[in-house]
């Protein structure tokens, strides 16, 4: 759970607190369930008072309820502690607003795959390097990743992606989902390989089989380098094309460790740059076959005119 989301529970459990039936002689209480999650993650971020310790601990009594009929001491008890609990949450809040501002729609939130140490972070910063930083420095995108702030819990970073207009991040957005799309193509793969192994054929046809396969990924990456191309109307050259794949396979392996890359604002991700959800991998279609719709001012090219030549004589065979 990122900050964002912390911070929008915290605001719903201000705005809305629990619900008691009387407020002079309550029986009766609602809304534990949503209290429950806010101080389990504030205790996680290390946030933590002797008043969320210990309605956290109360609460853990009654695990799996959101409304708890007691006695009228234990009632008293809740009510006066959520009054208290109320104001330390106010004040987690204000925290928060002040030391993490709101963030822009040109930024992302990139989550690292786990890794055991420093030589681990290394290397996935390395891969992030090769899949964004690099394809950036084109002179049509002029594209920079600043690096605001970390974030609790896996490793969240939040980045702002500068550049030429939405050039550098539309051009991350059409990587990242180009790689998502060849992860479902390899994924795709390994099912048909595992059903040719199980044909049990001789190996010289089983390596050309897989051989096929291999070069049947390094085409479809070739064609999404083709669309990230068009669709950003960039003048590539074969060093340049040859980043980009690089790019999508980073990527891609990234994705395969458990990366993640999602915009900072939620309702950033309804728009044409849309980033993959991972988690729904079979619902990543490539982007490919809208060029000829999304392309601006884009024309068809004529079909070229075929000289007929009549219908081919066929000669009959002699009789026998």
């Amino acid at each position: 759970m990122n900050l964002d989301e912390i911070q929008s529970l915290l605001t719903e459990a201000i705005t809305y607190p629990l619900k008691f039936n009387n407020e002079d002689n309550p029986s009766e209480v609602r809304g534990l369930s949503r209290y429950r999650i806010i101080l389990e993650e504030l205790r996680r971020l290390g946030i933590e008072s002797k008043t969320i310790g210990d309605f956290s601990i109360f609460l853990h009594s009654y695990p799996n309820s959101d409304l708890l009929g007691a006695d009228s001491e234990t009632m008293k008890y809740i009510l006066t502690r959520s009054i208290e609990l109320r104001e330390a949450l106010v004040a987690v809040s204000n925290f928060i607003s002040r030391t993490f501002p709101p963030l822009d729609e040109d930024s992302l939130r990139i989550r690292l795959p786990d890794g055991n140490g420093f030589q681990d972070l290394e290397k996935y910063t390395s891969a992030f390097k090769i899949a964004f930083t690099l394809p950036l420095r084109h002179p049509q995108v002029d594209g920079t990743i600043q690096i605001l702030r970390g974030e609790p819990g896996s490793v969240w970073l939040v980045v702002k992606v500068l550049g030429i207009g939405k050039m550098a991040y539309k051009l991350i957005n059409d990587i990242c989902w180009s790689a998502a799309v060849i992860w479902r193509k390899v994924l795709d793969n390994k099912m048909v390989a595992q059903e040719v192994r199980s044909y049990k054929l001789k190996n010289d046809y089983l390596e050309m089989i897989l051989g096929a396969q291999k070069q049947l990924i390094s085409d479809h990456v070739e064609t999404e380098v083709s669309g990230i191309i068009t669709r950003n109307g960039l003048k590539a050259d074969p060093e340049y094309r040859s980043q980009l794949a690089k790019s999508i396979m980073a990527m891609h392996e990234l994705f395969i460790k458990g990366a993640e890359v999602q915009p900072s604002l939620k309702e950033a991700n309804n728009g044409p740059e849309k980033f993959p959800d991972i988690k729904q991998l079979q619902s990543v279609e490539s982007r490919v076959k809208a060029l000829p719709e999304q392309a601006e001012g884009a024309k068809i090219p004529p079909l070229a005119k075929v000289k007929h030549t009549g219908s081919p004589k066929i000669r009959k065979s002699p009789k026998q």
